[in-house]
Formats: structure tokens, C-alpha cells, sequence
């Protein structure tokens, strides 16, 4: 009768063991969730960074449809190409709600704004405010930030500290101003120098760590 008890002990360990490996795999190592405004690094754009070609960008979303929208840094002289700082995806069928909690049918359409909050800092505000996305196709925010400081960490050099800065990387979202901020699940491709997160609804987005 007493033999199970001696393998309740053994079992129970080896499950809290995989139990808490796997929040060690499910941790990014980022810290908390959600922060102020004092607490997280934002990004700033280079001193030497070119200036964006606009600062806000207008363009429909339509149910049914894939569509995308911009903000580009303006083209530098004698250069072919105009590099990006932020893309807008939206799916086929990543429109779910209106600002009024009614749902798109096929073919409807929404106008989306998208503006660059601060002239010194990676953050944009989208609206219209109250918008949804689908969670199971939900829009994608994709931020190029070649042109950021790579001062990271604002110590006045470019160290290792800044590499594992760079690693921390994350896209914010803030609902309200004054509200703290959450970081979003982030993809970070730092040889490209880009992050991208999937979006459910609009606010404002920044990159910080």
C-alpha cells in the first residue's frame, strides 16, 4: 500500500521541473509586461537619421482585400530607392469591429490614419480609436529602425550593452496617453533591423525596451 507514495515524490518533482522549464522557454527575458513611460528606453531616431517624406500616411482598408500602408524616409540625393520606416497590413479578413462595435461584411471599408507621434522618437498613433482587428487574421505593424541611435542605452558610447539592447527590443502599445504601456509579442530580425507585431486594435505603438 505504500509503494505509490514512494513514486508521488519523484513524479511530483519531475513535473515541477518541466513545469518550470517550460516558463523559462516561454520567457523573453524582457521583464515586466507593462511599464510608464519612465521606465522604458524608446528609440530616437540618429542625429544624422534623414527626415521622414511624411509624417502621416491615409490609405482604405477593405474587407476582402489586402492592403498596406506606409511611412517613408525621403529618398536621399542621387539614391534609387526610398527606405521605410513603418508598414500597416492589413489582411483579407483581419477587419472584425468598426469604432461602434458593428462587423464588417464583405466588401466594406474603413479609412485608416496613421501619424508619427513625436518628431524624435519610433512611435505612431493609428485611428480611428475603437477599431478591431481579427485575432485569428489579425494586421501586422513592421518597424524598420536602421535609422535609429544605435546608442541604445543613451550611456554616450556603443558597447555590448548596446548589442543586448538591441535583443530586448519590443513593440509598446499605449491605449490612452498617460496610461502605462504593454509590450506586444514582438518578432525582432536584427540583421535586418526590423520588429513586427500583430496588431488587434488601434492606439499608439512605439519600439522600446
Amino acid at each position: 500500500m505504500n509503494r505509490p507514495r514512494m513514486f508521488l515524490r519523484p513524479l511530483a518533482l519531475i513535473l515541477g521541473l518541466a513545469v518550470a522549464a517550460m516558463a523559462l522557454a516561454c520567457s523573453d527575458g524582457t521583464g515586466p509586461a507593462t511599464k510608464t513611460s519612465d521606465e522604458l528606453v524608446f528609440l530616437r531616431f540618429a542625429a544624422n537619421a534623414p527626415d521622414l517624406a511624411q509624417t502621416t500616411v491615409t490609405f482604405w482598408a477593405v474587407k476582402g482585400e489586402d492592403r498596406r500602408g506606409r511611412l517613408y524616409y525621403a529618398t536621399p540625393l542621387n539614391s534609387p530607392d526610398t527606405a521605410e520606416f513603418m508598414t500597416f497590413r492589413v489582411r483579407e479578413e483581419s477587419l472584425l469591429r468598426r469604432p461602434d462595435g458593428t462587423l464588417f461584411g464583405p466588401r466594406d471599408s474603413i479609412q485608416i490614419t496613421i501619424t508619427l507621434l513625436d518628431p524624435l522618437t519610433l512611435a505612431v498613433n493609428m485611428q480611428p480609436a475603437g477599431l478591431q482587428f481579427s485575432s485569428q487574421e489579425p494586421a501586422e505593424l513592421k518597424f524598420e529602425y536602421e535609422e535609429s541611435d544605435d546608442d541604445y542605452d543613451d550611456d554616450g558610447d556603443i558597447d555590448s550593452d548596446d548589442s543586448a539592447a538591441e535583443r530586448r527590443i519590443a513593440i509598446w502599445r499605449q491605449e490612452l496617453p498617460g496610461q502605462p504601456w504593454v509590450r506586444l509579442s514582438s518578432r525582432v530580425e536584427v540583421s535586418l533591423d526590423e520588429v513586427e507585431a500583430e496588431i488587434t486594435s488601434f492606439t499608439s505603438y512605439a519600439l522600446a525596451f
